[in-house]
């Protein structure tokens, strides 16, 4: 679930971002600048609900 999600910040990581990204004209840096905030938030979001899950 996490490895799926680490996808936002790339352009290749779906069929459907290479679509978006040769018929939008978007470029490499607009994934980054969204996607990168969208993956540190999954992250704490999957760090959480792991701690939650399985305690220490």
């Amino acid at each position: 679930m996490i490895a799926v999600n680490s996808s936002f910040a790339t352009p290749i990581g779906s069929p459907t971002h290479m679509l978006v990204y040769a018929t939008g004209n978007y470029r490499f840096s607009d994934f980054i600048k969204i996607g990168l905030p969208m993956n540190i938030i999954i992250l704490a979001a999957n760090i959480f609900i792991v701690s939650i899950v399985y305690p220490f």
